[in-house]
C-alpha cells in the first residue's frame, strides 16, 4: 500500500536522470576505448507486419526485448550491462 498522496506512476524525470547518468558514465569512463548501445527488437514494427512476414519460427509477437550497454576496454575486454524492456 502506498502512503497517502503517493503515486504508483513512474517518475519520468527521475527515470531520465538515471538513464542519462548511466550513458554519461559509459561515455566518460577513460578505461573504455569504445562504447555501444544495442537494442534488439521493435515492438511497434511487429504490429505493422502481416503475419506471413514475421521472421521464420515466430509464433507470436514478442513482448520482451534485450538492451545492451557495452564498453570495449583499452585492454581489449568487453564489459557491459544487460537489461530488457517489456511492452504490454
Amino acid at each position: 500500500m502506498l502512503p497517502e498522496g503517493a503515486s504508483d506512476e513512474p517518475d519520468e524525470a527521475l527515470f531520465l536522470d538515471r538513464w542519462r547518468a548511466m550513458l554519461r558514465w559509459f561515455r566518460e569512463t577513460p578505461q573504455f576505448r569504445d562504447t555501444a548501445f544495442v537494442a534488439i527488437g521493435d515492438y511497434d514494427h511487429f504490429h505493422q507486419l502481416p503475419r506471413d512476414q514475421y521472421p521464420p519460427g515466430t509464433k507470436m509477437i514478442p513482448c520482451t526485448f534485450p538492451r545492451l550497454f557495452l564498453g570495449l576496454t583499452t585492454g581489449g575486454s568487453l564489459v557491459g550491462l544487460f537489461g530488457s524492456v517489456g511492452e504490454t
